[in-house]
C-alpha cells in the first residue's frame, strides 16, 4: 500500500520502512501516526481488503490501540457508560454497573463480618486479623493481602449504612439489589420510556428510539464533527443541515411519510412526535454551545 507522506503519516517506528500493515493467517495489524488525517485514510482499507478477498472485518475480534494520541482523536462512544447502566425508566439501557456490583458483593463479605454470620470464613478472619477488635473501627494492615485490604476499603464505603452492626438500608437486612440500587443512586423517570420500550416496536426501533433520545445517531452533522468530509446536507430532502430535529421533524420527505394516512410510517412516526420537546431541547443545548 503506497500512500505519499504529504497526507498519511506513517507510525513513528514504520516510517522507514514504510509499513502499514502486517498479515497473518486470521489477523490483519495495520498502523499509522495518531493524527485524525492518517488514520480516517487507513479505514478505507478495511472495505477494499473486504472487496478483494471477500472477507468481512469481525467487528467483535478488531480493536483499536492508541500511544500518545490527545484524547479528542480517540474514538468516543455513543452515550456514556454511566447513561448506559441506568434502568431503562431512567434512560439507560438496564446493563448492570460490573464496579459498582462488584463492590456489591464484596460488601456481602463486610455483612457476614458485621452480623457474625456462622462460618468458618467468619471465624477465620476473627481469630486471625480483627482479634477481639471492633469490626466498625478496624483498620487493615499493610502487611495484610490485597484482598483482605479491599474487603476494608468496601467496609469504610459502606459504613454510612450501618448502624450498630446493621444494616439499615433496607428493612429486610443487607441484599445485594438493595446495596446496589443503594449506591447507584436513582434519577428522575424520562418522559419518552414508554414510546421507545414498548411491546409493538422492534427490538431495532427501540435501540434506534433510544440513541435518538440520547442525541446520539449517526446524522451527517454528528459525523461532521468526527471529521469525516462528507456532505452535511439532508440525504432525504437535500435542503438542510441535516440534525436529528431536522430528519424527523423538519424534512419534507418525512412530513410526508407522516402524512400518508393509515401508514405504518405515519403510527411510527406520529408516535415519535411524542419527543419532539426533549429533542428540541437537546438541539438549543448545542446551539448555545456552538
Amino acid at each position: 500500500m503506497q500512500l505519499p507522506d504529504i497526507i498519511f503519516k506513517f507510525h513513528l517506528l514504520c516510517k522507514q520502512m514504510r509499513l502499514t500493515n502486517l498479515m497473518f493467517a486470521d489477523d490483519v495489524l495495520m498502523f499509522s501516526n495518531g493524527d485524525a488525517t492518517s488514520m480516517m485514510l487507513l479505514l478505507p482499507s478495511f472495505s477494499t481488503f473486504s472487496k478483494t478477498s471477500g472477507l468481512k472485518v469481525s467487528a467483535s475480534k478488531t480493536n483499536a490501540y492508541f500511544n500518545g494520541v490527545p484524547e479528542e482523536l480517540k474514538r468516543t462512544p455513543l452515550v456514556a457508560w454511566s447513561t448506559i447502566c441506568s434502568p431503562k425508566e431512567e434512560g439507560g439501557l438496564g446493563i448492570k454497573d460490573q464496579k459498582i456490583w462488584n463492590k456489591v458483593m464484596v460488601g456481602r463479605l463486610v455483612d457476614w463480618v458485621a452480623t457474625k454470620k456462622d462460618s468458618i470464613w467468619v471465624q477465620w478472619v476473627n481469630v486471625n486479623y480483627l482479634k477481639g477488635r471492633d469490626w466498625k473501627d478496624y483498620t487493615a494492615s499493610p502487611n495484610s493481602s490485597s484482598v483482605w485490604r479491599r474487603i476494608c476499603r468496601v467496609k469504610q464505603e459502606l459504613s454510612v449504612g450501618y448502624s450498630y452492626g446493621k444494616w439499615t438500608v433496607q428493612p429486610e437486612g443487607y441484599t445485594p439489589a438493595g446495596c446496589y440500587e443503594w449506591l447507584r443512586g436513582s434519577l428522575p423517570k424520562v418522559d419518552w420510556y414508554g414510546v421507545v420500550w414498548n411491546n409493538w416496536n422492534l427490538p431495532k426501533h427501540r435501540f434506534m428510539g433510544w440513541l435518538l433520545a440520547q442525541n446520539s445517531l449517526h446524522t451527517n452533522s454528528r459525523l461532521l464533527e468526527f471529521g469525516m468530509d462528507i456532505d452535511d446536507s439532508c440525504y432525504l430532502c437535500g435542503l438542510a443541515y441535516e440534525t436529528q430535529p431536522h430528519l424527523f421533524f423538519e424534512c419534507l420527505y418525512s412530513k410526508q411519510c407522516a402524512d400518508r394516512p393509515g401508514s405504518k410510517v405515519q403510527k411510527g412516526v406520529q408516535t415519535a412526535m411524542v419527543m419532539g420537546d426533549h429533542i428540541a431541547a437537546m438541539a438549543a443545548a448545542e446551539q448555545m454551545q456552538s
